[in-house]
C-alpha cells in the first residue's frame, strides 16, 4: 500500500506559513492491481480519503504527486513584474513547497524539466520519478469537423480558466497579438473561449485595473462547461498561448486527443516532448503564432495530417494504458525501499534560484 497526496495547493494555505492546513488530506491507494482487457494492461487505483497525510497511514510510504511546481510559475512572473509583492509571492511558494518535497518518500512529476527543478531545490534525485500526465482516450476522441458549426465561419478555439491567471494573460495576447493578424487573411474566423466558472469575476479581479474584457462580435466567451467534447468536435482548431505556466497542459493532451491541429507557444507544451509541425505548431513570436494559425485554417489537409499525427502521439505515450506502467514499476521499487529514512521537510535550503 502507498499513500499519496496531490499537490492542488490552495494559496490559503500559504497565509502566515500555514502547512498544517495544506497537511489535511491524502489519499490512501488500494488494490493497485493489473488487468488484461483487449490484451492491455491497466492500473486500478480506489482512492480512499483519509485525515491528517502520514498519520493515517504511518505504516506505508507516501508519494508527493506534484501536478506542478507552482514556485516555476511565479519565478516567471516575478521576473516579468521585478516589484517585492511579485518576489514575496514566489518567495513564499517556493518555501512552501521546498517544505513538501522533502516531506515523502517519493515525489512524482510531470515532466523530465519537472523533475530537474524538483531536484534543484532539495528533492531526492533518487526518489523524483516521472509519471507523465495522461488523458483518457477512449473518452476524448476524434470527430467530424465542423459538424456543430456552419462551415463558412472557421472557428479558433480557446480553454482557459480565468482563475488561473496565465489563461488571462494568454486570451489578452489573442486579442492583441494575434487575433488582428488572423482577420486579416481570414476574416472570417471566429474565437471560441472557454474561460472557467465566474470568468467576470476573475477577470476583475487579476486582469489590470480598468482593462475590459474584449468585446468583438467575433469572440464567443462561455463560463463554466461541463462536457468540452462538443466544442472540441466544433472547432477547426485549438490554441495554447500561454507565456508563463507550471506542469503539463491537460488542455493541449485533450485537443491532440481529439486529433485537433494545436498551435502553441513553447512554453504552451512544456514537458510534452512534442515535435514541431509533427505533433503540434510550436511558435517562438506572436507573429508566428498567428501564421501559424492562419496555415492551419486555410489548410485542410495540413490540419487532418497533424490532427491524425497527435491523436496517435496521445495514445503511445499519455493514455492511462501507456503511463499505467512507468506508474506501477514506480510503486513496487518505493515499497521495496521506503524504510530508508525521509529528509526533515523543516530543513530549509538554500537561497531562491529565481533571481
Amino acid at each position: 500500500m502507498i499513500a499519496a497526496w496531490s499537490a492542488e495547493i490552495s494559496s490559503r494555505c500559504l497565509d502566515r506559513g500555514d502547512y498544517g492546513r495544506a497537511d489535511k488530506w491524502c489519499f490512501s491507494l488500494r488494490d493497485i492491481c493489473f488487468n488484461r482487457a483487449e490484451g492491455l494492461h491497466s492500473a486500478i487505483i480506489r482512492d480512499r480519503v483519509c485525515l491528517h497525510q502520514n498519520h493515517c497511514a504511518r505504516d506505508v510510504p507516501a508519494v508527493l504527486v506534484d501536478r506542478d511546481l507552482t514556485f516555476n510559475l511565479y519565478c516567471r512572473l516575478a521576473q516579468t513584474d521585478p516589484s517585492d509583492a511579485a518576489r514575496g509571492e514566489y518567495l513564499r511558494w517556493l518555501d512552501f513547497e521546498r517544505h513538501w518535497l522533502a516531506a515523502y518518500d517519493a515525489v512524482w512529476t510531470m515532466s523530465e524539466e519537472e523533475r530537474g527543478g524538483a531536484i534543484r531545490e532539495g528533492s531526492d534525485p533518487e526518489r523524483t520519478l516521472v509519471v507523465p500526465n495522461g488523458v483518457d482516450v477512449r473518452r476524448f476522441v476524434p470527430g467530424e469537423e465542423g459538424e456543430l458549426a456552419p462551415a463558412a465561419f472557421p472557428e479558433v478555439f480557446y480553454v482557459g480558466s480565468f482563475r488561473h491567471l496565465p489563461n488571462i494573460l494568454g486570451f489578452q495576447r489573442l486579442c492583441r497579438e494575434v487575433m488582428p493578424r488572423v482577420w486579416q487573411r481570414v476574416p472570417n474566423a471566429r474565437l471560441r473561449v472557454v474561460a472557467g466558472p465566474r470568468h467576470e469575476y476573475f477577470w476583475s479581479t487579476l486582469a489590470k485595473k480598468g482593462e475590459s474584457m474584449d468585446s468583438d462580435p467575433r469572440f464567443e466567451i462561455q463560463g463554466y462547461v461541463e462536457d468540452l467534447r462538443p466544442l472540441y468536435a466544433r472547432a477547426t482548431m485549438v490554441v495554447a498561448p500561454l507565456e508563463v505556466s507550471a506542469g503539463t497542459n491537460i488542455k493541449v493532451l485533450e485537443a491532440m486527443a481529439c486529433g485537433k491541429p494545436v498551435v502553441t507557444t513553447p512554453v504552451g507544451c512544456a514537458g510534452l516532448g512534442l515535435k514541431d509541425e509533427e505533433d503540434a505548431f510550436i511558435r517562438e513570436d506572436w507573429e508566428q503564432f498567428a501564421a501559424g494559425v492562419c496555415e492551419t485554417l486555410l489548410n485542410a489537409p495540413l490540419r487532418s495530417s497533424v490532427g491524425a499525427r497527435a491523436r496517435r502521439t496521445v495514445e503511445a505515450r499519455f493514455s492511462w494504458v501507456s503511463i499505467a506502467g512507468s506508474a506501477y514499476s514506480s510503486y513496487q521499487a518505493l515499497a521495496a525501499r521506503w524504510r530508508r529514512p525521509r529528509a526533515d521537510p523543516h530543513d530549509r535550503h538554500g537561497p531562491a534560484h529565481c533571481f
